[in-house]
């Protein structure tokens, strides 16, 4: 009988090949990165959630090659710099194309909420304060998710297919608009909401063009697949 073979496939890793001769062990072709190193480590040592379904046992920071508090911050700032910057185009061409206002009315706007009345026709600088909130609000957001997914594993293994974080999104968008427009913005305006259509554009709006990136930033664009072992050859 001879030895088992096996296959090692790697979605978007194409740094190694695995020996025929020895499955643990894992041969290096070019371009090695710590990274890959210690995707091999794991190869090697059978670090498998679950053969069947093809999934790795990866940590919630799943580079060890980096700190924990690195890795974190990497996730935040992709996703909130991600969700600021769709979001803002999401609610600039809203405005702009559908509402028939002006981008500087949309920003002083924002700005108007912590800032009062002064900040509507307050020039570039109001408009510049707005997107600042903007950007500020868009962070604060992907920091909370962000803690809920390096706290639960059962949230990191759903988002981690398109049905479940889209499923995620879908509840975290409107929750995030609805905390947004009956308390944080009547805290400062000292008015509850009215719901009209444009609000409920907003509540849809916000799965898409705020959910969404936050936690594909969060997440991460690559998934990975684990090696799939063929069986012995008599």
């Amino acid at each position: 009988m001879s030895r088992p073979s096996a296959c090692y496939k790697f979605a978007g890793f194409k740094g190694f090949t695995a020996t025929s001769r020895n499955p643990g062990s894992v041969a290096r072709r070019s371009h090695c990165t710590e990274r890959d190193k210690q995707l091999s480590h794991w190869v090697a040592a059978g670090k498998f959630t679950n053969p069947a379904t093809s999934e790795f046992n990866m940590p919630a920071y799943s580079n060890q090659g980096s700190r924990p508090g690195s890795d974190a911050f990497i996730r935040l700032a992709r996703a909130g710099a991600l969700t600021a910057i769709v979001d803002f185009t999401f609610s600039s061409v809203l405005v702009t194309v559908f509402y028939h206002s002006t981008f500087a009315r949309l920003w002083q706007g924002v700005a108007s909420v912590p800032f009062g009345s002064t900040a509507i026709g307050g020039g570039t600088r109001w408009t510049m304060i707005g997107i600042g909130l903007h950007i500020c609000v868009a962070f604060t957001w992907s920091t909370l998710f962000l803690g809920l997914y390096l706290t639960f594993g059962w949230l990191r293994r759903v988002v981690g297919t398109p049905a479940g974080l889209l499923a995620v999104a879908a509840v975290y968008g409107p929750c995030i608009w609805m905390f947004m427009s009956f308390i944080l913005i009547p805290s400062f305006t000292g008015r509850p909401p009215t719901v009209t259509y444009r609000w409920w554009v907003q509540f849809f709006g916000h799965i898409p063009f705020v959910a969404v990136p936050i936690l594909t930033g969060i997440r991460g664009f690559r998934r990975i697949a684990i090696p799939i072992a063929s069986p012995a050859v008599d």
